[in-house]
């Protein structure tokens, strides 16, 4: 008595062509859920750098008998350690410069890094939007999130939410002009990716199984294009550069396990918004 169930549906009509996308990332639903708060008694503050790793909290401090199990299906979030000498320096020289108020680039990005420490890496380009790559008048900032300790993101194309990608704009227009405070003015977005399909012929050495170190190939070529999912913290974040197909055959061709590598080809993608369809750049694939 008094309690409900509740369903949510999405319906979508697939014979109008539309289709839903604005919950691609949902990786599991759970009912029953609740939030736990680290409340320090005298504990260690190690964690707090890059949260508690899934699975650690496995039962209540105090048992309840109607509370069969507890799980913690992700890791924790929103923790900050405490602040370093040199930290505290860098907040307070950053400060003096913007005062709060966003007026150029890099004001934009020391204003988010500060406030969200969520965000690992910022990038702000002006006069442009989402829609147009010139657009007087806009600011758009690219955020890439910190993606230590965090298996509730897809590794090779992390982003925020819409709901944080709002909080971040909404923070941005309490101190920018006020001549951009009209929402289609100041936007934050995450990274565009670019896709791309490695197809090549490849021989390997004597003593190295063709199956095992296909896979292996797949492995480093992942690792190659996309460093951070191997090594975060030392993996150089650019949001701009170009990288030559003549770049991934020679790190082809340098691995020790290969030999020969022959009809090689590169294959660019790009996603539609719209639909989330992999189309090829310029309507075909590319070499």
């Amino acid at each position: 008595s008094g309690l409900y169930w509740i369903r949510a549906t999405i319906i979508a009509k697939e014979e109008e062509g539309e289709r839903i996308i604005a919950l691609p990332n949902i990786k599991a639903v759970h009912a029953q859920a609740e939030s736990a708060t680290f409340k320090n008694n005298e504990n260690t503050l190690n964690h707090l750098a890059h949260g508690i790793s899934p699975e650690i909290i496995t039962k209540l401090v105090n048992t309840v008998p109607s509370i069969k199990q507890v799980i913690q299906p992700i890791s924790s979030f929103g923790g900050r350690p405490a602040e370093r000498q040199n930290e505290y320096y860098r907040r307070v020289s950053e400060r003096l410069r913007h005062k709060n108020r966003a007026v150029n680039i890099w004001d934009y990005e020391r204003l988010l890094l500060e406030a969200f420490p969520e965000i690992f890496h910022a990038k702000t380009i002006s006069h442009t939007s989402k829609v147009c790559e010139i657009d007087p008048g806009k600011v758009m900032t690219v955020v890439f999130p910190d993606i230590r300790n965090r298996n509730d993101l897809d590794p090779y194309t992390p982003g925020f939410c819409i709901g944080k990608l709002e909080k971040f704009e909404d923070y941005l227009r309490a101190r920018s002009n006020l001549f951009l405070y009209c929402e289609e003015n100041i936007q934050v977005v995450n990274p565009f990716y670019e896709l791309l399909q490695v197809k090549c012929c490849v021989r390997f050495r004597t003593g190295f199984p063709p199956l095992l170190y296909a896979t292996q190939l797949n492995s480093d070529l992942h690792a190659f294009l996309a460093p951070w999912t191997v090594d975060f913290e030392s993996a150089e974040l650019a949001f701009s550069g170009e990288l030559h197909s003549s770049t991934i055959l020679n790190f082809i061709e340098e691995r020790t396990y290969v030999d020969v590598v022959s009809n090689f080809e590169i294959c660019q993608y790009t996603i539609d918004i719209e639909t989330g369809d992999l189309i090829p750049v310029n309507g075909r694939d590319i070499n």
